[in-house]
């Protein structure tokens, strides 16, 4: 600050003025450019994400942006460039610096359905007869609805001593009654089957021999041998 002061000659009469000297105001950088991170995205109704803008240079005044939708029936965006899908359709997103703009375009697609679940299980045999040194025998479990998404099962067998079970192949192991059960992984239903299995009957002796001669029908012979002369 600087005091300006004026003086006549004539009289010695005086005037002042203040003046006050700024620093000079920095120079305006325009925005040059806007870039958004996406051109293209894909939502689900009721999904979001965010979008981010690079204004440039770096160094600009003025960075703030305007946010807007081309159908907000589609899809609106905030002040912060978060989309939110609305229904199914296209809208485009766009963010603007004065006369600068970069866009997204946004497909909302119909929410996915929600999975079918399981509502039951049934096995081919509620009994099954084996005898001990058969082949296994597989059972076969239909899941209802056919449909439905998740078709995991598992297997067990409430005694292993008389039959195991591996992915519904039963194994006959020794004499006795076991019960195998197929369980569903989504809702653990379960269906089962009575396995019995029996002891194996002997086998037959080989014919041509090898076992002990038929007994003789005749009679013993009395005749003595004659005596030495």
């Amino acid at each position: 600050t600087a005091t300006i002061t004026a003086t006549s000659e004539d009289g010695g009469k005086t005037a002042v003025c203040q003046v006050t000297v700024n620093d000079k105001p920095p120079a305006v950088v325009p925005v040059t450019g806007i870039t958004l991170d996406k051109t293209a995205h894909t939502l689900k109704v009721g999904e979001t994400v965010a979008l981010q803008a690079t204004v440039t240079p770096e160094n600009a005044t003025n960075k703030n942006l305007s946010w807007s939708t081309s159908d907000s029936n589609f899809a609106k965006v905030d002040a912060s460039g978060v989309v939110t899908a609305v229904a199914p359709g296209t809208a485009t997103i766009t963010a603007s610096a004065g006369e600068l703009s970069a866009t997204c375009t946004i497909t909302v697609e119909a929410e996915a359905p929600p999975p079918t679940p399981v509502t039951g299980v049934t096995l081919n045999q509620s009994s099954l007869s084996m005898v001990m040194g058969d082949s296994p025998v597989t059972l076969i479990a239909t899941i209802t609805p056919a449909d439905a998404a998740n078709q995991a099962l598992t297997w067990s067998s409430d005694n292993e001593t008389v039959a195991t079970v591996s992915g519904g192949t039963v194994t006959p192991v020794g004499a006795g009654t076991a019960t195998i059960t197929v369980t569903t992984v989504d809702g653990s239903y379960t269906a089962s089957c009575t396995v019995t299995v029996t002891e194996a009957p002997p086998a037959p002796p080989p014919e041509g021999g090898g076992g002990e001669p038929p007994a003789s029908s005749d009679p013993p012979s009395t005749d003595a041998p004659p005596p030495p002369p």
